[in-house]
């Protein structure tokens, strides 16, 4: 039997809701695979989320672990860690946006007009 819509929706917000109140203190790439994949998930449910998506050549890097005094080579981790800070950030702005799309109460807000 297939899923339900619904169902998927909520599976994604537990998932983000979990993912809020326990995020890790350094997000490697396997932590942003498994957010992208419930971007994924939204995004097939007809959400226009992707933009939460984090990059990986301006939003990662590889932590040196080791450099030669002798030869000034450096040695990198193999795996990718998130910048601090932005892995969080961009959890929170999903799960805020996910949560502004399913109230069905939200004002709608205009930006102020310039003096002019």
């Amino acid at each position: 039997m297939p899923e339900d819509v619904d169902d998927r929706i909520r599976f994604v917000y537990s998932q983000l809701h979990a993912l809020v109140n326990d995020l890790p203190q350094i997000a490697y790439e396997r932590d942003v695979e498994s957010f992208h994949e419930l971007i994924d998930e939204l995004e097939s449910l007809g959400f226009k989320a992707s933009r939460f998506k984090i990059d990986r050549d301006r939003d990662m890097f590889r932590r040196m672990t080791s450099i030669s005094n002798r030869t000034g080579v450096a040695k990198y981790a193999q795996q990718y860690e998130v910048r601090h800070g932005t892995f969080g950030r961009q959890v929170k702005a999903l799960f805020t946006f996910f949560e502004l799309t399913q109230r069905r109460d939200v004002v709608n807000v205009s930006l102020p007009r310039g003096e002019g």
